[in-house]
């Protein structure tokens, strides 16, 4: 039971974590340090935490 669980969670993130890996390899391959924003997928910083590692 806990498999199915597992499995269908990776489905329902499989998307978006395609998307932050493409991210960060065209970051990568543009000679950058690549840094995570949230705004770029729709994730919302409600805490602010991500907001001092966009300003590097």
């Amino acid at each position: 039971m806990m498999a199915w669980l597992n499995i269908v969670a990776i489905l329902l993130l499989s998307k978006k974590g395609v998307a932050l890996l493409k991210d960060y390899e065209e970051q990568k391959k543009a000679g950058q340090d690549p840094v995570f924003d949230p705004a770029k997928f729709d994730i919302e910083d409600t805490t602010g935490v991500w907001e001092k590692y966009r300003k590097r």
